[in-house]
């Protein structure tokens, strides 16, 4: 590469992260639009700069996380395991890396390798992310293994860490689903009822704090429509309808579809 391909590509990757920068803004101000079409600019220029020598670790950070967005997991593996190299990251950028990267293995099928990665990453540190993405793992574990202990243990110390955190209580919310189903499975009626109650106090703190949440408003509205409350069903899932979807997320546009139709 010499220096006019240089030149190049800090100019696109720097304006590759203002780009991604600015559809994060349209997002949260719900120009859902203009925020796609912006992020679709955004990796495009990153690719422009990555292929004209850009590697600022940062900026390979946001490319990596578009294209996880999109599904691209196995290229966004391989741009985190780039940037892992940089010793100059600091300790909570390493750790969103790791976090980051724990999420790319759980959507590769490999989730025994994501809890292991962002429980190493754990010991050193836990934030509200690490919360969040390790309780969401441990939920889906416990959903395969129906054994929750390990999942209610670290969930429940996440409550204490934040009980206003919506992430913390969509998995909380979905924690005590699957318990609840796995009760009534058992012919623990009473108990199945307690869980499930649980669950519906957390999936709607969850919806008021953060309406445009997909998952909590997606579970949330499979209860509510359990319950007969059809017309609140349909206003949660049209809303979220509304909401361009990610590869990284529990639920899919498709599931959201289906729930919305069944609930008619």
């Amino acid at each position: 590469m010499g220096f006019l391909d240089s030149l190049k590509g800090n100019t696109v990757g720097a304006k590759a992260y203002r780009t991604h920068v600015s559809a994060m803004q349209l997002r949260k101000a719900g120009k859902y639009a203009e925020s796609e079409a912006k992020l679709d600019e955004a990796i495009r220029l990153y690719g422009e700069a990555y292929a004209a020598g850009y590697r600022k670790t940062a900026a390979l950070q946001g490319y990596a996380l578009l294209l996880m967005r999109r599904g691209e997991f196995p290229r966004a593996r391989e741009l985190m395991l780039e940037c892992s190299k940089d010793r100059s990251m600091t300790a909570d950028d390493r750790l969103m890396l790791r976090v980051d990267f724990s999420i790319c293995q759980w959507k590769m099928g490999k989730l025994d390798k994501a809890i292991e990665t962002i429980q190493n990453a754990a010991q050193t540190k836990k934030n509200g992310s690490v919360y969040t993405t390790l309780g969401m793992f441990l939920v889906e574990k416990a959903r395969q293994t129906g054994e929750f202990d390990e999942a209610l243990k670290f969930n429940e110390e996440a409550l204490e860490y934040d009980d206003e955190d919506a992430g913390v209580l969509d998995n909380v919310g979905q924690l005590y689903m699957a318990m609840s189903e796995k009760m009534r499975a058992d012919g623990n009626a009473e108990e199945a009822q307690s869980c499930r109650q649980k669950a519906l106090d957390a999936l709607k703190k969850a919806n008021e704090l953060k309406p445009d949440q997909i998952s909590s408003t997606y579970f949330l509205a499979k209860l509510l429509h359990e319950d007969g409350e059809d017309a609140k069903a349909r206003d949660l899932l049209d809303h979220v309808l509304k909401i361009p979807f990610s590869a990284m997320m529990q639920v899919s546009r498709e599931e959201v579809e289906a729930l919305r139709r069944e609930v008619g």
